[in-house]
């Protein structure tokens, strides 16, 4: 059954936002389409022509800044609620928040960044679960 869905392709729909500290991280939406391209997936621009309906919602938080030898390492939160539905039987198949730490010595917008770089990947895999179920 797998093989046949993946043959005709799998549509999602996905609805994204992502905060940072001082604006959006607008990368977050098309770096989690560039995770589930290699299974087949088209993305639709409705969610009725969908088979999963993805919903990705993330923010960004402080966490604290460390001085460690003339280096102020500084730490940031990225917690992403995210939702897999499928559309088919209308059920909601994933939800939960997924948090990722980041740090960076330049400044918490660099540390937001290096969180979401490191959540893409764990959101992939999620979504990649869920839908070959």
């Amino acid at each position: 059954q797998l093989q046949m869905d993946l043959k005709n392709g799998i549509s999602i729909y996905i609805v994204c936002t992502a905060k940072t500290l001082t604006g959006t991280y607008p990368a977050l939406q098309n770096a989690v389409k560039g995770e589930l391209v290699p299974l087949g997936c088209s993305f639709v621009q409705e969610n009725t022509a969908a088979d999963w309906v993805i919903t990705i919602s993330a923010t960004a938080r402080e966490y604290n800044a460390q001085q460690f030898a003339n280096v102020t390492s500084y730490f940031t939160f990225v917690d992403a609620l995210l939702s897999i539905q499928k559309t088919a039987t209308n059920q909601t198949v994933y939800e939960d928040v997924v948090t990722v730490k980041g740090s960076h010595t330049l400044s918490y917008d660099e540390a937001v960044r290096v969180a979401y770089k490191d959540l893409i990947p764990q959101i992939g895999e999620i979504i990649r679960t869920q839908i070959q179920q």
